[in-house]
This record gives structure tokens, sequence and C-alpha cells, in this order.
């Protein structure tokens, strides 16, 4: 779903249960390695 831009990462960090859109990206890097945005390049 990362590289599906029918997504915002706000709206993903929502869908999969985040508390904010930061705590996701940092949730990202930590367990894949890349920022959030590497996945859309």
């Amino acid at each position: 779903m990362l590289r599906d831009r029918q997504y915002s990462f706000s709206q993903l960090a929502d869908m999969y249960g985040f508390s904010s859109q930061a705590h996701f990206n940092r949730f990202v890097q930590k367990n894949l390695g890349a920022k959030p945005s590497d996945f859309r390049e």
C-alpha cells in the first residue's frame, strides 16, 4: 500500500491505527529501513 498513491501517508497512518503520521513514518523507517516516500519514487 505504500506504493499506491490512492491514499496519502496520513490516511495510511489512520487506516493502520497510528496516532499520527509522524509515528507511522518512524515505524516504517525503523522496520523497513526506508522512509515511506522512498517507496513512491
